[in-house]
């Protein structure tokens, strides 16, 4: 064969089918191999067969200018069947003396659905018939036993008469299928069982959804199908996602509701299934379901307002829910003059789909927009209400830093943050998607001095140690985040605490440069994170702070090689420095004496008595007495003192006590589980201010056989603990 054509595995009337579709200027057919007989049949009685479906109609204007398409032709002066330009199939026989007798049918069918068609010549009797569809359609006729064309050893062609051709080529825009050459007449009997003993197929078509079309999960896709058969009835249409069948439906119109899509990509096609079992499939139509949005529940961004063009000192810190203001030639606020004022907002945003976004920035004067670290929008620069634009790819759910920054230098003054993405059309950032960030109420210790408190220790590792863990080879204070203690050059760590002050509200990035491994907290908020054995590095990190002091902690190690260690930091009015020492404090340790303990021998605060001081409450008595004087079972304590908290902030108070508990701080109730009872812990919570002085009671009975009696806390900076003797005072 030659120049084959694509194959058509489920495409024709018996199975498979020649596709001659698509032609693009290539010269797809088939040639059928010659023989004796096959080179001779023209010369007598001869029936030519096919099921042909041509899927357009021919564009050309008469023979010569290809107005025809062949379905099974013998070149030359060409003869066989053919389909017309005016729709109609034809069946061309030539003689020997040069002419041509032809059949075409009187009805023209239309292109897109296979037809059985049959050409028979009856040499003797001179007739020449065309059949459509087991139906005599066409007939011509010349004088009986006219001798035929000779041919030599042109062979049959399938799908094209003369390839590569500009003229008479009549190449096919469709499939063929069952081609059949007979070297006699075959009957009009015979010709409709060959064109009804094979069930034609169904057609069908998916129409909805759309191809392209876009769903949001959890989602419900109506789809639905329009399907037909020509020589039956559609017995069922199914509905597959790929090769996952959804449903079916039995009834026209045909249609399936496929609920609860989660998030992807889905391929679908419909397939139609005839009352005699023949089957059709329909082109697939791709639809994508993509994630919820996700909803957010953010508070806005923290807006930094400064009264100079230039992000100086902050003259106040707020949170705004959007960035969308339209000043005018007025200013945000009393406290800044209008025109040569400026605004740093800072936060997180939140991603509500897996897409590409389009930040837009609409100011009038200078804007500045970062995203994830990447400056998107840089237009620093004096300009009327102009949009600008910056593209980045964000994930669903994830937030990303997000900073703008913008000036206003005289005239009118906008400030807008917009955004867009495929699922997203172009509007302002919601709030719901905005994550202020956060000031830290600073601790500010009272009786504070310059300086830091460290703890050094020797050791071998590759990454920080658990310091808490380990005893310090020394201990001591420094004016800043110096080495200088060390007593050896290799394999040693410090731990440095104490409070960086904040001269402003806003939010401040700390960085490290390390050799090798260090971590910086604020409070208990790790800042940044440059751990690991290492080269000289730098890492960084930010963290809104309230003017004042604020507990800072930095850990670092050196395992080998080089060593070195510089803290900086930058914030509002500050540009990039290392921290001065005159803003590193630290707190002389508390001298408290302890709790007034009064011991009453009856479980009632009644009896006989003892009194002393305790310096902390961390008792385990078993079945024994508390003290002398006092008998084991059925008595009660009182305690009293003054407790000084050493940072401002929420402090958390456990009891552990077998049996009952009382506690008063600052005659605020705090704890209360009066009742018999093995050992149980109680909690509560209470904001205190560091350095003034709180009045405190706790009261305790026991009941039979065990007595315990403990007061733990926890609070900024303070891991759960014994209350301290330093930090209470009995008077």
């Amino acid at each position: 064969m030659t120049g084959l054509p694509a194959w058509l595995p489920q495409g024709g009337q018996l199975g498979g089918a020649l596709d001659c579709a698509g032609y693009d200027g290539s010269d797809d057919y088939v040639q059928i191999p010659n023989s004796a007989s096959l080179e001779d049949v023209q010369e007598g009685d001869y029936t030519l067969c096919a099921w042909g479906r041509p899927d357009s109609v021919p564009a050309g204007t008469g023979e010569a200018n290809n107005a025809y398409y062949a379905l099974l032709t013998k070149p030359g002066n060409h003869l066989g069947l053919l389909y017309q330009n005016d729709r109609r199939f034809q069946f061309c026989h030539w003689l020997a003396n040069g002419t041509m007798v032809s059949a075409a049918t009187a009805d023209a069918y239309a292109a897109g659905a296979y037809r059985h068609v049959a050409g028979v010549l009856d040499r003797s009797r001179g007739t020449l018939t065309i059949h459509v569809d087991g139906k005599a359609a066409g007939s011509a006729s010349f004088a009986a036993q006219a001798a035929a064309r000779e041919y030599g050893t042109a062979s049959w062609r399938i799908g094209i008469a003369a390839p590569g051709a500009a003229t008479w080529r009549w190449a096919l825009d469709g499939a063929v299928d069952d081609v059949r050459i007979y070297a006699r007449c075959l009957s009009a009997a015979e010709v409709q069982t060959l064109a009804t003993a094979v069930n034609r197929p169904p057609s069908v078509q998916l129409t909805a959804p759309e191809q392209g079309a876009i769903f949001t999960a959890p989602a419900t896709v109506e789809l639905a199908a329009s399907a037909s058969d020509p020589d039956g009835s559609v017995a069922r249409v199914e509905f597959f996602s790929g090769a996952t069948k959804l449903g079916e439906d039995t009834t026209a119109p045909f249609a399936f509701s496929w609920n609860g899509v989660p998030a992807g990509t889905y391929t679908l096609v419909a397939k139609a299934t005839d009352d005699r079992g023949a089957v059709a499939t329909s082109a697939t139509v791709g639809i994508t379901v993509r994630a919820p949005a996700v909803i957010g529940n953010g508070n806005g961004l923290l807006g930094e307002y400064y009264d100079d063009a230039f992000l100086g000192v902050p003259r106040f810190c707020r949170t705004d829910a959007q960035v969308d203001f339209e000043w005018g030639m007025g200013s945000p606020d009393a406290r800044i003059a209008p025109d040569t004022f400026s605004v740093r907002w800072t936060g997180q945003v939140q991603a509500q789909y897996d897409e590409t976004y389009t930040f837009h920035t609409f100011s009038d004067d200078g804007v500045r927009l970062w995203v994830d670290g990447q400056l998107l929008v840089d237009r620093w620069i004096d300009q009327g209400v102009t949009e600008w634009r910056g593209t980045i790819r964000l994930e669903a759910g994830r937030k990303y830093d997000l900073r703008m920054e913008y000036y206003e230098n005289g005239g009118g003054a906008t400030a807008r943050l917009a955004w867009s993405s495929p699922s997203t059309p172009l509007q302002l950032v919601p709030q719901s998607q905005l994550y202020a960030t956060a000031l830290r109420t600073p601790e500010d210790p009272v009786g504070a001095k310059n300086g830091l408190d460290y703890a050094y220790f020797h050791g071998d590792w590759d990454r920080l140690p658990d310091f808490a863990a380990l005893t310090p080879v020394k201990t001591g204070t420094v004016s800043d985040f110096n080495l200088s203690p060390r007593t050896r050059n290799d394999q040693f760590a410090f731990r440095f605490a104490g409070y960086v002050e904040a001269p402003y509200d806003g939010r401040y990035t700390f960085s490290t440069e390390s050799d090798d491994g260090s971590r910086l907290y604020i409070g208990s908020t790790l800042v940044v994170d440059n751990d690991g054995e290492h080269a000289l590095r730098e890492a960084s990190g930010g963290i809104g702070l309230k003017a004042g002091r604020h507990a800072i902690v930095l850990t670092f190690f050196e395992r080998l090689g080089s060593e070195a260690l510089r803290v900086r930091y930058e914030g509002p009015g500050l540009g990039r420095q290392e921290i001065p020492v005159g803003r590193l404090y630290r707190v002389e340790p508390a001298s408290g004496d302890g709790w007034l303990a009064t011991y009453f021998d009856n479980e009632d605060f009644s009896g006989r008595t003892v009194t002393r001081l305790d310096p902390a409450i961390g008792f385990d008595w078993g079945t024994n007495a508390p003290v002398a004087g006092i008998e084991a079972d059925t008595f009660s304590v009182r305690w009293t003192g003054y407790l000084v908290p050493p940072a401002t902030g929420t402090y958390t108070f456990v009891s552990r006590t077998d049996d009952g508990v009382r506690l008063w701080v600052g005659e605020q109730p705090v704890l209360n589980n009066w009742q018999v009872m093995p050992a149980t812990e109680t909690s509560g919570s209470v904001a205190l201010v560091a350095g003034q002085r709180y009045r405190v009671v706790m009261e305790y009975f026991e009941g039979p056989i065990h007595a315990v009696a403990q007061l733990f806390w926890s609070g900024p900076g303070i891991a759960r603990q014994i209350v301290p003797q330093k930090h209470v005072y009995s008077k």
